[in-house]
């Protein structure tokens, strides 16, 4: 089940990455140093050609809906593998909420869900310590 948390979170940055890529491209393209065409060499013989200027003015396009979709999907996994919680044998958890305090109920070693962004799971130590005098 870790595997499948830390595999929601890769797709979820993935996608979020991309999301953001895509308009650093369109950027890049809108301010990309636009050249002149090249002359041919003149000579005696041939009238004077007309002046070309710079190529034609690229229109000033961001893919905005495009990125914000692909952002909206990569949301969706990266909140479910941040809903996953693992505690650990030898540990118990209890649940924090920003909302209301320390949730009641103990969470027990294994895979348990909780709310992403509204909840957070404290690790207690349940082993055995054992302190000896010889």
């Amino acid at each position: 089940m870790l595997f499948v948390k830390y595999f929601l979170s890769m797709i979820g940055f993935g996608l979020l990455i991309g999301a953001a890529s895509i308009l650093i491209y369109d950027l890049y393209q809108i301010f990309k140093p636009r050249g002149t065409k090249k002359q041919p060499p003149l000579s005696l013989a041939e009238p004077l050609p007309a002046p070309e200027h710079f190529d034609e003015p690229r229109p000033f396009v961001l893919r905005w809906r495009l990125a914000s979709q692909i952002a909206a999907v990569g949301l969706f996994p990266l909140l479910m593998g941040m809903s996953i919680t693992l505690i650990p044998a030898g540990h118990a958890g209890g649940r924090v909420s920003q909302f209301w305090g320390t949730l009641p109920g103990t969470l027990y070693p294994g895979v348990h869900w909780i709310a992403p962004l509204a909840e957070r799971v404290e690790l207690f130590n349940t082993r055995d310590h054992v302190f000896t005098t010889s």
